[in-house]
């Protein structure tokens, strides 16, 4: 399984728009991006590249995003950059498509062709 580009045959299919005639944004991930043993082996990565990065409070997150569909976050809910009682909570990315979003879709059709680490 793969997300795969919107339209795609056997590319993962959208969510609902979380308002009512809202914009669809978001793809169901579930069964590709969810996988224990990735997520486990993605955290461990990202949070060594956030540790060493040494950009606390710059570089809040990282995310795997094939096919400009956020596949995964680390931190998912990140306290480490902030103040007590203040955190960011990421859930919300999890399957944003950023082909899809108006608000995103120009700077990712920038990078979907790229072969390079996106920042």
């Amino acid at each position: 399984e793969r997300v795969g580009l919107p339209g795609m045959n056997g590319s993962m299919p959208f969510l609902p728009p979380k308002e009512e005639g809202g914009p669809v944004t978001h793809r169901n991930i579930t069964g590709v991006c969810d996988d224990p043993a990735l997520v486990e082996r993605f955290g461990k990565i990202a949070g060594d590249i956030k540790m060493k990065a040494k950009m606390d409070g710059i570089l809040v997150n990282l995310q795997l995003v094939p096919d400009a569909v956020v596949c995964l976050v680390h931190p998912l809910n990140n306290t480490e950059d902030f103040p007590p009682g203040v955190f960011m909570d990421n859930t919300g990315a999890l399957g944003h498509d950023l082909l899809t979003d108006p608000a995103r879709k120009f700077i990712a059709e920038a990078t979907v062709p790229s072969d390079k680490i996106v920042i």
